[in-house]
């Protein structure tokens, strides 16, 4: 049972690659020279077993760059689940983990580990500044193999032993995976403590274009291959660095029970660190060439729980019509989004007439990377999963920075979107900022392309133009033959 568990702790390790290859700890075209990490990167997988399609997902964010301890150091956080149960030698996995890391070399400073699994929460901490510096963790050593070009060796100390561990590239292929197809190399990895482990075979594809993200890695046992994929590509604004604090000593202890005094849920609490308030309302004229079609409305109006969660309204609701048209009063579209991650809980589609084909209510479980349809349609669909609507204003926090070259658009943003029973991968490709005229009043903005692996959604060539303040307010939106345009002050 103890490999078992390792077998996944070397899983979440390879997601955590993601976080410092994805950096690059390189100049590229998102990395400032000076800067070694993407603060506010957001990458998830898909984790297969065998023939069992989604037995686990991984979830990594770069979230900070501070201090601790008076060091430079990068916060970095990540998660691993498994969905289900598949035999008795796989034990379930649900763990935190929180690594701090410093920018100069990639050697861990400080790392910390909640783990679910058992029930009860058991938090355990290593401190890495009384280790003098020898070796690297499980998760920095995959680092050092990223920054080190595809071959070499490096020592890794984990179980109170040093072991070698030696690399190399062994080839390239072409990685087809939800948020795009990656041409990639293939590296192979050896060592003593992975036979001790139990694997016969651990492999990582790391995209040979672009920002240089592992978009595959591949572990296999005598039981069989574990393989994670990536699924979507996120690029928010960072957080605040987090103020100097002095280090924790390791404390390896089971967390105590949480008191049975529980805070009371405060209906309507203010949003923090978006770019939009609770109650923010936009209302768009909505035109066909030189006709007007009528009035569409945007709004965030409330924070409640609903269904037992902490979840943030938004809705887009036809407002007014001029004469006859395909859609009426009051039909739009509803989701409750999870307020701190943005994504949707539920969605819901109201429309008469021509668009009534659209109309939908499905459920959002994104522990299980599953949409529910109905009572028993489930569709599998990749962790962080959006739909249009939640998309919208999910944008407004990326970091949608425009590529230097034109001909290689390595800032494109792929995020997964239930779309028509399914999910589908929509690309977001930023270009540079430029001057939006609506009506007599200009603004500064930035307009999104956005496509997607569907004929008939490209066909629409669905664009957005987002405001260049901090606001990001959507200011224009294409969608085939209509035109919305956010109604200013003095604007009709």
């Amino acid at each position: 049972m103890k490999k078992s568990l390792s077998i996944f702790a070397l899983i979440a390790a390879l997601a955590g690659v993601v976080l410092y290859s994805a950096g690059g700890f390189r100049a590229s075209a998102q990395t400032e020279p000076n800067d070694l990490f993407r603060i506010g990167e957001k990458l998830t997988y898909n984790i297969s077993f065998g023939r069992f399609p989604n037995v686990a997902y991984a979830e990594t964010h770069v979230v900070s760059r501070g201090k601790i301890g008076g060091k430079e150091a990068v916060e970095i956080q990540s998660k691993m689940k498994t969905l289900n149960y598949m035999s008795l030698d796989f034990l379930p996995v649900d763990t935190q983990r929180t690594t701090l890391v410093s920018p100069a070399d990639g050697s861990p400073i400080y790392v910390k580990n909640i783990d679910n699994g058992a029930g009860v929460p058991v938090e355990t901490a290593t401190n890495f500044a009384t280790k003098g510096g020898n070796g690297f963790d499980l998760t920095t050593i995959l680092y050092k193999i990223r920054a080190s070009g595809g071959s070499g060796s490096f020592n890794l100390f984990e179980n109170e032993k040093f072991y070698p561990v030696v690399f190399q590239t062994i080839g390239s292929e072409m990685v087809k995976s939800e948020a795009g197809d990656f041409p990639a190399n293939i590296i192979d990895v050896k060592s003593d403590y992975l036979t001790e482990q139990d694997f016969t075979s651990v492999k990582i594809s790391i995209a040979s274009e672009g920002s240089n993200i592992p978009v595959l890695f591949r572990l296999k046992t005598t039981k069989g291959e574990f393989r994670g994929v990536i699924a979507s590509i996120q690029v928010a604004k960072p957080e605040v660095a987090p103020t100097a604090m002095p280090l924790p000593e390791q404390t390896p202890r089971p967390s105590p029970k949480p008191t049975p005094t529980e805070t009371p849920y405060v209906d309507n609490q203010p949003m923090n660190g978006l770019p939009f308030a609770l109650g923010e309302t936009l209302n768009y004229s909505v035109t066909s060439g030189a006709r007007k079609v009528g009035t569409v409305t945007l709004a965030a109006p409330e924070r409640k729980l609903v269904k037992g969660k902490d979840s943030l309204l938004l809705t887009a609701t036809v407002t007014s019509v001029s004469g006859p048209e395909i859609f009426r009063v009051t039909n739009g579209l509803r989701t409750n989004i999870d307020p701190d991650t943005l994504a949707p809980h539920d969605f819901s589609v109201r429309f008469d007439g021509q668009l009534a084909g659209f109309n939908q209510d499905v459920r959002f479980d994104q522990t299980a990377s599953k949409v529910v349809a109905g009572n028993l349609n489930r569709i599998d669909v990749p962790v962080g999963t959006h739909n249009v609507l939640s998309l919208l204003y999910a944008m407004r926090l990326f970091n949608l920075t425009p590529s230097k070259d034109l001909n290689n658009p390595v800032n494109d943003t792929r995020v997964a979107v239930f779309w028509q029973g399914r999910a589908t991968v929509f690309t977001l490709r930023p270009a540079q900022p430029q001057t939006l005229a609506i009506g007599e009043q200009k603004y500064a903005a930035q307009e999104i392309t956005v496509s997607a692996g569907e004929p008939q959604l490209n066909a629409l060539g669905l664009k957005v133009w987002l405001s260049s303040d901090a606001s990001r307010i959507p200011l224009r939106i294409n969608i085939g033959a209509y035109q919305l345009d956010l109604i200013l002050p003095g604007v009709q």
